[in-house]
């Protein structure tokens, strides 16, 4: 997955994914961007403890949230991080709202996060794993159980995905939920633990906000060329305007 993006606070530690959706703009969670040191993004990184191998470094020029982020209730749960140059790897599709998700879909998750809930420290190494898609209904159900325990209310801008003994964890918030066909649909936002039994993880639905996602896109990458956006019109060429003859009788003398 070559447009991956760890996220670092100062330490180095790793805290949180993100991908790479244009050739210098970063798609992840709006919880991930709050009160972080980051200032540069590495990209092509695939093991972490590895520092002879080959990446992209970049200095971080901004990091917008979506307007409507509610840190209380985890809504809306969309960032953007913008950064100065240009990736030469290729930014991963988004879904527009073409993707027909159904239950028990399968999709695919990748992190840095830690293997397992009791766990300290994040991976090395680059994991993913197969989650099955939980349709809205079937996911409000089981999650509404847990309100009164103060559990956010299930929204359109959120889905749900579970696994089977696997599941996202802490550190793989901002990272992505992929079809089989790696079209990120969803960003990783929050869950009840990792793994609980029966319990679906939530995820960020891209389609939902694909609008707002593109038009940042758009407005801040400083290359040409995304699908999303309409592409920069060349302005028309001017009509040269032709010198307009003007026949005079002149006389043939001047007295």
């Amino acid at each position: 997955s070559p447009f991956m993006v760890p996220l670092q606070s100062y330490g180095p530690s790793h805290y949180c994914g993100g991908t790479l959706i244009a050739p210098d703009i970063i798609l992840t969670a709006a919880h991930c961007t709050t009160d972080v040191g980051q200032d540069t993004v590495q990209i092509g990184r695939y093991n972490l403890g590895n520092y002879t191998e080959s990446y992209e470094e970049f200095e971080v020029a901004a990091f917008i949230k979506h307007p409507d982020y509610d840190d209380d209730d985890i809504n809306y749960d969309y960032a953007i991080i913008k950064f100065d140059g240009r990736s030469e790897y290729e930014p991963v599709m988004i879904d527009e709202g073409d993707v027909e998700l159904f239950g028990s879909m399968d999709l695919t998750v990748v992190g840095w996060g830690v293997l397992s809930e009791d766990a300290y420290q994040t991976s090395d190494v680059l994991q993913q794993t197969t989650l099955d898609y939980v349709e809205p209904a079937d996911c409000d159900g089981i999650l509404s159980q847990f309100i009164d325990f103060g559990v956010p209310e299930i929204t359109d801008q959120m889905m749900c995905a579970i696994g089977f003994n696997t599941d996202a964890c802490y550190g793989d918030s901002g990272g992505p939920l992929l079809t089989s066909d790696n079209v990120q649909v969803g960003i990783v936002s929050w869950g009840i633990g990792c793994d609980t039994a029966m319990i679906p993880g939530m995820y960020a639905r891209i389609s939902d906000q694909y609008k707002w996602i593109i038009s940042q896109v758009c407005e801040l990458t400083e290359y040409e060329g995304h699908p999303g956006c309409a592409p920069t019109k060349s302005p028309s060429p001017s009509t040269s305007m032709q010198p307009t003859s003007i026949c005079m009788d002149m006389p043939e003398e001047w007295s």
